[in-house]
């Protein structure tokens, strides 16, 4: 696995210890690439740890937290022994590094960013903050073996969720059944006018269908149901245009096919041979 460059590691390990520059004098030239040596590994080590900070939860197994992009934070429910990475998805492809973070370690374990923060208090509770320190939103408390999440914040209208031609004039919708299918698109995200945005994945699709539902309980409360183990990403953004930047910052720019892809094209439900298509 790649690891950070060195001097990436050295400015997010001095922002998270508060330092602004080198405290230590230079080692003579004759070791220089002994002690470059050990920093290297090190700065491994210090990198993988960094990645992702881990909150105990009161019933057993843990929350990772972590950022993706520069201005998503990932959530992760591990249960006891589980030592599963991120899931690998194509719906997450930022271009940009992930946010530098610091760690608070009171009530819990918080990341703090430029961004906004994430909590999970000593009761096992997950907290959204915006940049100002307000929360956003907030769970219950957690299990690891809970099989979705409730986000609860003060109410609002979400957008994003995609649409076919039947509801494509109604931009905020209540819920949504992630799929793909002729002329409709649906996807597991939406942007709360209640100040976030936040993406569901999951390591697997059941044909058409990728099992990351959410709904609308209430005016206050979104529900998301997961088959199998699932990551979620969470934006704070207190405006839609700020929300759909940090989506697309999390996403990636969209791909698109090579110029000689737009040629001639023949689409229908089927043919049997070439003389047909002519």
């Amino acid at each position: 696995r790649a690891f950070p460059a060195p001097p990436m590691w050295r400015a997010g390990r001095q922002e998270r210890l508060g330092r602004s520059g080198p405290t230590a004098m230079a080692p003579p030239r004759s070791r220089r690439w002994c002690v470059v040596a050990l920093l290297l590994g090190a700065a491994s080590r210090e990198a993988s740890c960094a990645e992702e900070v881990y909150a105990s939860l009161p019933r057993g197994g843990r929350v990772a937290l972590s950022t993706k992009g520069p201005s998503a934070f990932r959530v992760r429910l591990l249960r006891p022994n589980d030592l599963r990475p991120p899931i690998d998805t194509p719906l997450v492809g930022p271009g940009r590094a992930d946010a530098a973070f610091s760690v608070i370690n009171e009530n819990g374990v918080r990341l703090a960013t430029s961004f906004g923060s994430v909590q999970v208090t000593s009761a096992g509770i997950l907290q959204l903050f915006d940049e100002e320190g307000k929360v956003i939103a907030r769970s219950p408390a957690l299990s690891c073996y809970d099989t979705g999440i409730s986000l609860t914040s003060s109410g609002g209208a979400l957008y994003g969720r995609g649409a076919s031609p039947d509801d494509c004039y109604s931009l905020t919708v209540p819920k949504s059944t992630p799929l793909v299918c002729n002329t409709a698109t649906y996807v597991p995200y939406y942007y709360s006018t209640s100040g976030y945005g936040a993406l569901g994945v999951v390591e697997f699709s059941n044909a058409q269908r990728l099992p990351a539902d959410y709904s609308q309980v209430g005016s206050d409360t979104v529900k998301w149901s997961f088959q199998g183990p699932w990551d979620l990403y969470l934006m704070p953004a207190n405006v839609l245009r700020r929300g759909t930047e940090a989506y697309y910052a999390l996403i990636g720019p969209a791909k698109v096919s090579p110029l000689y892809t737009f040629g001639f094209m023949a689409s229908r439900w089927g043919w049997k041979d070439r003389r047909y298509v002519e």
